[in-house]
């Protein structure tokens, strides 16, 4: 099921970006990451959350 969410994923949103445009557009995507205990983030889980989207998305 996680390699057809991935594929689906990067159907939709990847390969878009794959053809030769004249223009470009940037594109910000925002993840928040709430402690639902209610107390402040941990910078290590936003890290962690951040190197385990670029690794799945296979952007590096």
């Amino acid at each position: 099921m996680e390699d057809r969410i991935r594929e689906l994923l990067y159907d939709r949103y990847i390969r878009p970006t794959e053809k030769k445009r004249e223009h470009y557009v940037g594109v910000e995507v925002e993840l928040p990451i709430v402690n639902i205990t209610g107390k402040g983030t941990e910078h290590s889980v936003c890290k962690d959350a951040f190197l385990r989207a670029v690794s799945f998305f296979g952007l590096i």
